[in-house]
């Protein structure tokens, strides 16, 4: 199964990387994987037209994300009833053909985050000598 991160998925969507954070934690779907402690979520492409059509709904509409999201898989499966006498209807070709275009531009200009600790002044590389002090001579 093809996945993304959480950064290229944000930038695909069209959402900051926060956002759509606070968006993946409130829909609390069982097709996302749970991140674990030091590593980045990694979202499946095939749930990303779903969460682009939940972030749409939640702006166009006012809902709450989980909500948003809800409709997004009625919606995805072509049950487009809101309600006694609200029909919906989804472009869904046209969602996945915008998926497909920014994912090739969001995998070449996302960037992951370095991970681990900072290196420190001096620092350049592992069994370096250190630097010589002002003033001192080397034989």
């Amino acid at each position: 199964m093809r996945a993304v991160t959480t950064a290229t998925a944000a930038a695909i969507i069209g959402l900051e990387r926060n956002a759509f954070q606070n968006m993946i934690t409130r829909i609390r779907a069982s097709e996302l994987p749970r991140g674990r402690q030091g590593l980045e979520r990694r979202i499946p492409v095939t749930l990303l037209p779903r969460l682009l059509l939940c972030a749409e709904l939640a702006q166009r509409l006012g809902l709450p994300f989980w909500e948003a999201y809800s409709l997004a898989q009625r919606l995805a499966r072509g049950e487009g009833t809101a309600g006694p006498f609200i029909r919906i209807h989804v472009d869904l070709e046209r969602i996945e053909r915008e998926i497909d275009a920014q994912l090739e531009t969001a995998v070449e200009t996302v960037v992951r985050p370095k991970r681990g600790r900072p290196r420190g002044r001096g620092q350049e590389r592992v069994g370096a000598l250190p630097a010589p002090r002002p003033g001192s001579e080397t034989p």
